[in-house]
Protein backbone atom coordinates (compact mmCIF):
# COMPACT_ATOMS: atom_id res chain seq x y z
CA UNK A 1 0.00 0.00 0.00
CA UNK A 2 1.37 3.06 -1.38
CA UNK A 3 0.83 6.34 1.50
CA UNK A 4 0.71 8.75 -0.88
CA UNK A 5 -0.12 12.36 1.73
CA UNK A 6 -2.73 14.58 0.60
CA UNK A 7 -3.24 17.97 2.05
CA UNK A 8 -6.24 18.68 4.23
CA UNK A 9 -7.27 22.72 5.26
CA UNK A 10 -7.41 23.39 9.28
CA UNK A 11 -10.00 25.94 10.33
CA UNK A 12 -6.83 28.04 11.63
CA UNK A 13 -5.62 28.21 8.36
CA UNK A 14 -3.02 25.90 8.31
CA UNK A 15 -2.94 22.79 6.69
CA UNK A 16 -2.43 19.08 7.74
CA UNK A 17 -1.84 16.23 5.66
CA UNK A 18 -4.28 13.07 4.92
CA UNK A 19 -2.28 10.11 4.48
CA UNK A 20 -3.85 6.06 4.35
CA UNK A 21 -2.09 5.59 8.05
CA UNK A 22 -4.53 8.70 9.10
CA UNK A 23 -7.90 6.86 8.14
CA UNK A 24 -10.14 4.75 10.64
CA UNK A 25 -8.31 1.23 10.57
CA UNK A 26 -10.84 -0.40 8.60
CA UNK A 27 -10.71 1.66 6.16
CA UNK A 28 -6.45 1.87 5.65
CA UNK A 29 -6.41 1.09 2.28
CA UNK A 30 -5.23 2.44 -1.20
CA UNK A 31 -4.49 6.10 -1.46
CA UNK A 32 -5.98 8.87 -0.50
CA UNK A 33 -6.58 10.08 -4.22
CA UNK A 34 -8.16 6.34 -4.69
CA UNK A 35 -10.26 6.21 -1.52
CA UNK A 36 -11.36 9.96 -2.53
CA UNK A 37 -12.33 9.37 -6.28
CA UNK A 38 -14.16 6.09 -4.96
CA UNK A 39 -15.74 7.77 -2.31
CA UNK A 40 -16.76 10.57 -4.47
CA UNK A 41 -17.85 8.39 -7.69
CA UNK A 42 -20.23 6.39 -4.67
CA UNK A 43 -22.14 9.46 -3.03
CA UNK A 44 -22.77 10.71 -6.84
CA UNK A 45 -24.26 7.64 -7.83
CA UNK A 46 -25.89 6.01 -4.80
CA UNK A 47 -27.73 9.47 -4.63
CA UNK A 48 -28.88 8.98 -8.59
CA UNK A 49 -30.26 5.63 -7.72
CA UNK A 50 -31.56 7.40 -4.75
CA UNK A 51 -33.91 10.32 -6.77
CA UNK A 52 -34.88 7.24 -9.41
CA UNK A 53 -36.78 5.61 -6.90
CA UNK A 54 -40.16 5.07 -6.67
CA UNK A 55 -43.08 2.87 -5.98
CA UNK A 56 -42.60 -0.38 -8.22
CA UNK A 57 -38.05 0.40 -7.66
CA UNK A 58 -37.78 0.23 -4.25
CA UNK A 59 -34.70 -1.58 -4.26
CA UNK A 60 -33.34 1.29 -5.95
CA UNK A 61 -33.14 3.55 -3.23
CA UNK A 62 -32.40 0.83 -0.74
CA UNK A 63 -29.41 0.53 -2.77
CA UNK A 64 -28.50 4.21 -3.75
CA UNK A 65 -29.07 5.06 -0.02
CA UNK A 66 -26.16 2.22 0.81
CA UNK A 67 -24.03 3.10 -1.91
CA UNK A 68 -24.48 7.11 -0.79
CA UNK A 69 -23.79 6.19 3.01
CA UNK A 70 -20.52 4.04 2.05
CA UNK A 71 -19.51 6.69 -0.10
CA UNK A 72 -19.18 9.30 2.73
CA UNK A 73 -17.72 6.50 5.29
CA UNK A 74 -14.99 5.75 2.54
CA UNK A 75 -13.44 9.70 1.72
CA UNK A 76 -10.36 9.89 3.66
CA UNK A 77 -11.64 12.70 5.86
CA UNK A 78 -12.39 11.95 9.36
CA UNK A 79 -13.99 13.82 12.13
CA UNK A 80 -17.29 14.97 12.89
CA UNK A 81 -17.72 16.87 9.55
CA UNK A 82 -17.69 13.65 7.78
CA UNK A 83 -20.40 12.12 10.54
CA UNK A 84 -22.67 15.53 9.58
CA UNK A 85 -22.62 14.83 5.87
CA UNK A 86 -23.16 11.27 6.61
CA UNK A 87 -26.38 11.61 8.61
CA UNK A 88 -27.61 14.97 6.64
CA UNK A 89 -26.57 14.13 2.80
CA UNK A 90 -28.76 10.90 2.74
CA UNK A 91 -31.68 13.10 4.29
CA UNK A 92 -31.52 15.85 1.56
CA UNK A 93 -31.40 13.51 -1.82
CA UNK A 94 -34.85 12.15 0.18
CA UNK A 95 -36.21 15.04 0.02
CA UNK A 96 -35.46 15.74 -3.96
CA UNK A 97 -38.04 12.27 -4.03
CA UNK A 98 -40.30 14.83 -3.65
CA UNK A 99 -40.61 15.41 -7.58
CA UNK A 100 -37.93 17.67 -10.06
CA UNK A 101 -38.67 20.95 -8.40
CA UNK A 102 -36.68 20.28 -5.48
CA UNK A 103 -33.43 19.71 -7.80
CA UNK A 104 -32.24 22.28 -6.36
CA UNK A 105 -31.84 20.66 -2.79
CA UNK A 106 -28.60 18.69 -4.50
CA UNK A 107 -26.89 22.37 -3.32
CA UNK A 108 -26.71 20.74 0.06
CA UNK A 109 -24.55 17.77 -0.19
CA UNK A 110 -22.34 20.16 -2.32
CA UNK A 111 -22.19 22.45 0.74
CA UNK A 112 -21.42 19.26 3.16
CA UNK A 113 -18.88 18.59 0.54
CA UNK A 114 -17.20 21.26 1.41
CA UNK A 115 -18.05 21.15 4.82
CA UNK A 116 -15.81 17.96 4.99
CA UNK A 117 -13.33 19.17 2.87
CA UNK A 118 -12.83 22.55 4.97
CA UNK A 119 -13.00 25.16 2.19
CA UNK A 120 -12.74 28.45 2.71
CA UNK A 121 -15.59 30.57 3.44
CA UNK A 122 -16.22 31.99 -0.05
CA UNK A 123 -16.09 28.78 -2.01
CA UNK A 124 -19.76 27.81 -0.18
CA UNK A 125 -21.42 30.82 -2.49
CA UNK A 126 -20.72 28.42 -5.52
CA UNK A 127 -23.88 25.83 -3.78
CA UNK A 128 -25.99 28.58 -5.76
CA UNK A 129 -24.79 27.49 -9.29
CA UNK A 130 -26.52 23.81 -8.96
CA UNK A 131 -30.07 25.82 -7.41
CA UNK A 132 -29.76 28.16 -10.49
CA UNK A 133 -28.78 25.12 -12.85
CA UNK A 134 -31.69 23.17 -11.30
CA UNK A 135 -34.72 25.83 -11.82
CA UNK A 136 -33.16 26.63 -15.39
CA UNK A 137 -33.92 23.19 -16.48
CA UNK A 138 -37.26 22.59 -15.13
CA UNK A 139 -37.95 25.85 -16.25
CA UNK A 140 -37.37 24.01 -19.55
CA UNK A 141 -38.62 20.89 -19.27
CA UNK A 142 -41.44 21.33 -16.83
CA UNK A 143 -42.04 19.28 -13.97
CA UNK A 144 -43.00 16.60 -15.69
CA UNK A 145 -40.07 16.52 -17.85
CA UNK A 146 -37.84 13.66 -17.57
CA UNK A 147 -36.32 13.14 -14.12
CA UNK A 148 -33.10 11.46 -15.36
CA UNK A 149 -32.35 14.67 -17.26
CA UNK A 150 -33.47 17.06 -14.55
CA UNK A 151 -31.69 15.49 -12.14
CA UNK A 152 -28.87 14.02 -13.94
CA UNK A 153 -27.84 17.24 -15.56
CA UNK A 154 -28.23 18.78 -12.24
CA UNK A 155 -25.63 16.30 -10.61
CA UNK A 156 -23.39 16.69 -13.54
CA UNK A 157 -23.43 20.50 -12.55
CA UNK A 158 -22.85 19.74 -9.24
CA UNK A 159 -20.24 17.14 -9.67
CA UNK A 160 -18.24 19.98 -11.82
CA UNK A 161 -18.75 23.06 -9.53
CA UNK A 162 -17.49 20.34 -6.26
CA UNK A 163 -14.63 19.91 -8.58
CA UNK A 164 -14.05 23.24 -9.54
CA UNK A 165 -14.67 24.41 -5.85
CA UNK A 166 -11.99 21.96 -4.25
CA UNK A 167 -9.26 22.94 -6.81
CA UNK A 168 -10.10 26.55 -6.69
CA UNK A 169 -9.33 26.16 -3.13
CA UNK A 170 -6.35 23.62 -3.83
CA UNK A 171 -3.84 23.77 -0.81
CA UNK A 172 0.12 24.35 -0.70
CA UNK A 173 2.00 21.99 1.19
CA UNK A 174 2.21 23.03 4.15
CA UNK A 175 6.04 24.56 4.02
CA UNK A 176 5.22 27.11 1.26
CA UNK A 177 2.29 28.92 3.77
CA UNK A 178 -1.12 26.84 3.49
CA UNK A 179 -3.79 27.42 1.65
CA UNK A 180 -3.74 29.07 -2.76
CA UNK A 181 -7.20 30.36 -2.97
CA UNK A 182 -8.36 32.38 -6.30
CA UNK A 183 -6.58 35.82 -4.81
CA UNK A 184 -3.38 34.14 -4.38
Amino acid sequence: MTDEPGIEAVSDGSARPVTSRSAPSGLRWGTVAERELIGSAAIVSGALFMVQMNGLALWAGALGAVIHVAGWGLLPHGGPRRVLALLLSPVAVLTMLLGPAMAWVVSVPLALWFLVHRVTGRTYLLCTVPVVWAVGVVSTVGLTGPRLLIFGSTFAVTCLIGWWGLRRNRIRPPETGGYVTADS
